[in-house]
Order: C-alpha cells, then sequence, then structure tokens
C-alpha cells in the first residue's frame, strides 16, 4: 500500500516536498535536488529535521500518484522542492537538464574515476553489451 506525504520546514512552518511512496520512503531526505538539500543543511545546521506529515495512506500506486499530483498542483510546483508535473500527469525531473557542468566540476568527476578497474564480471558484460550495440547498428546500416 502507497502513501503520500510531506516534507514540512519547522522554522517557517512551510511544506517544500511533497511526495508519494511505501514503506520507509517518507522519511528519506536524500533527493538529487539542490534546492532541497539546502533546505535540509539548514535544518541539520540548527540539529533539525523536517516535519513528515502523511496526507493520504492506504492507497494503490495509481491513486497516491493522482493523490500527489493534486497536492503539488494545490501548492504549485514553484513553491515546492519537487519533481515537475506536467499537464500529462508524468513525472520529469529538473535536475541537470539544460545545464552544464563546471569545468571544474568536469575534473573532479574525471579524477573520481582515475585508478579504478572494472571486475572481469564487469568487463564481460560491457563487451557484451558492445556487441549488441555494433550488431544493431550494422542492421540498421543494411536497411
Amino acid at each position: 500500500m502507497f502513501y503520500v506525504y510531506e516534507h514540512w520546514d519547522p522554522i517557517e512552518n512551510k511544506c517544500f516536498y511533497v511526495g508519494k511512496g511505501h514503506g520507509p520512503r517518507a522519511m528519506n531526505f536524500h533527493k538529487d535536488n539542490k534546492q532541497y538539500k539546502i533546505i535540509i543543511e539548514r535544518l541539520k545546521l540548527l540539529k533539525l529535521k523536517p516535519e513528515i506529515r502523511f496526507i493520504h495512506k492506504n492507497l494503490k500506486e495509481e491513486e497516491a500518484i493522482e493523490k500527489e499530483k493534486e497536492r503539488i498542483l494545490q501548492y504549485g510546483i514553484k513553491n515546492l522542492c519537487n519533481y515537475q508535473i506536467n499537464n500529462s500527469g508524468k513525472r520529469k525531473f529538473v535536475g541537470m537538464k539544460g545545464k552544464k557542468h563546471a569545468p571544474e566540476t568536469k575534473k573532479k568527476m574525471s579524477l573520481s574515476h582515475l585508478n579504478k578497474k572494472h571486475t572481469p564480471e564487469t568487463k564481460k558484460k560491457i563487451s557484451e553489451s558492445r556487441k549488441q550495440k555494433r550488431i544493431f547498428e550494422m542492421d540498421r546500416i543494411v536497411i
């Protein structure tokens, strides 16, 4: 069973995130959204946590998605640290789309992969994947 929940800023008494989930999902404060991370870090510095409010419980996943969408539209997406929800109700992550990493960030990411070795199993998977890709490309050229 699924539920719809909200994360509230206890200082401003304001909802900043609406989500749907099951199990311990509502207690997860690790999101990719930069604005969300800023709020969480500010609360951590003050030794606080977001308040979790359960809005709907015991829902089927489709119902939870619909209720989540309604709640997001009620608050207004611009007032939340959420995924964008387009007119058809589909979720769309806004993270790095249309943005580029800074050169310093690219350098850090590159350096983090130096001296890392793939296991023989991983090498085999990569090899098989590339073989399949070559076969697909050759089929496409013939057509």
